[in-house]
């Protein structure tokens, strides 16, 4: 707390020698919710919950190449407490200046910021620098600083990283990235878990053609000796009208979750064993104005048999409206022996459609599940929505979204939000000299 009070003072303090010209903006959203719960078995619960969500951006600060972005948010609530931090709650999500480097393309960061590399995001208080180096195509990002706390409380005293790029002719990157998270708590359920994490990585990018992308990205722990993650995705447009896309994943458990600040979660009762995916899809523009999407998903986890998801979704536009429908088919993969749950597999339904024109906006949607095998008792769930939106003004929008469902969770479930959203960013302030 004493952090970012001295740092939002800091920028108070030197805000009015910045601006002799500059742009600003502002975008602020309220939200109430009212929620009515009943679970079998507990107590019922009304939620009224009101959170507001605020950003300021500005740019062209100080010579012109300085830019300054805050964003942040509070929550309250008027009924049962909505969250186990009691009945109010804020984070401070973001805040940072930019600078600009008028050459190398370069910039340096310092503040609360999110730091994406290859695929790996960091949030942290601290500093970060990029630029492109000699030769052609080389870049190299650096980052330091202390991760920003999270719920469960396993994030370390200081994060460093760096990431070094190539790339070649504008159709390939290759990259290579460094993590070192230390003082963690090492308070997880698994003996895996290290004081620190040391993240190695290497990432591919190839775009032969807009017709053909891969993507990729390894991450290996040195503190428990094993990788964390493999991801690889493959996007192919032979046709106009048609877009073929594959993607594959692999993630060992028990280094995955000791190389991240997620070391407690709760879900994961058996840390040594692999997940794994893989997916492929394809979207075809009809002749009518209608487009087709089939896409086939295999799921694959050490403690079960493997399971499969596949089926197709329909879009069609209309004017100021877009409708669709769709099903899928997940064949759920049993426990294996000695296991005490079992999932069940189910048929799943979708429809809904989207309106806009001038200032208003809405959407209704629906969706269903037909369970194999009871769940609680119940054989199905459903959940229906309804939004509406209208614009006061091009900067001011209210919406309304109200929604009613039931499932094996819960009796009857009702749901309604009102949201105001304010985005202005067409203020510009000159200073005489400018």
């Amino acid at each position: 707390m004493k952090r970012r009070v001295g740092f939002c003072l800091l920028l108070a303090a030197l805000l009015p020698s910045f601006t002799a010209a500059a742009d600003f903006g502002v975008n602020s959203t309220t939200l109430v919710r009212l929620e009515k719960q009943s679970y079998p078995g507990f107590a019922k619960k009304t939620l009224l919950p009101a959170t507001q969500f605020f950003g300021f951006d500005s740019s062209g600060l100080y010579d012109g190449n300085l830019s300054l972005n805050l964003y942040g948010w509070k929550r309250a609530d008027f009924a049962d407490n909505s969250s186990e931090k009691g009945s109010t709650d804020s984070t401070f999500s973001y805040g940072y200046l930019r600078y600009s480097l008028p050459k190398a393309n370069g910039e340096v960061k310092a503040g609360r910021f999110s730091q994406s590399d290859a695929g790996m995001i960091t949030q942290l208080d601290g500093v970060s620098a990029r630029a492109d180096l000699p030769p052609a195509g080389l870049a190299l990002s650096l980052f330091a600083g202390r991760p920003v706390p999270t719920d469960n409380g396993n994030t370390g005293d200081y994060l460093v990283g760096s990431r070094l790029s190539q790339r070649l002719a504008g159709i390939l990157e290759v990259g290579v990235l460094m993590l070192r998270e230390g003082g963690m708590n090492n308070n997880g359920p698994t003996t895996a878990l290290n004081d620190y994490r040391q993240i190695l990585g290497v990432d591919l990018w190839y775009r032969r053609d807009p017709s053909f992308e891969l993507n990729g990205r390894s991450f290996y722990d040195t503190a428990t000796g094993g990788f964390t993650e493999h991801f690889y995705s493959l996007s192919y447009k032979p046709l106009k009208t048609l877009t073929l896309a594959a993607d594959s994943q692999r993630t060992p458990l028990e280094h995955f979750f000791a190389a991240t600040n997620l070391g407690r979660t709760p879900f994961i009762t058996d840390r040594a064993e692999n997940f794994s995916s893989f997916g492929t899809s394809a979207t075809m523009a009809l002749p009518v104005p209608a487009e087709v999407a089939v896409d086939y998903r295999h799921f694959s986890r050490d403690s079960r048999n493997s399971s499969d998801r596949y089926g197709f979704d329909i879009r069609i536009p209309s004017g100021p409206y877009l409708s669709g429908f769709g099903y899928h088919r997940t064949s759920a993969g049993k426990l294996k022996a000695g296991s005490e749950t079992d999932f069940s597999s189910y048929h799943e339904l979708r429809g809904y459609t989207l309106y806009r024109k001038g200032k208003i906006d809405g959407s209704l949607d629906a969706i269903a599940q037909f369970y194999d095998d009871a769940i609680y008792g119940k054989n199905h769930g459903y959940e229906l929505q309804a939004s509406c939106g209208y614009h006061l003004m091009p900067e001011l929008k209210f919406s309304v979204d109200l929604s009613i469902g039931d499932n094996p969770l819960v009796d009857i479930e009702f749901k309604g939000l009102a949201r105001v959203t304010f985005a202005f960013d067409k203020l510009i302030i000159k200073g005489a000299g400018k």
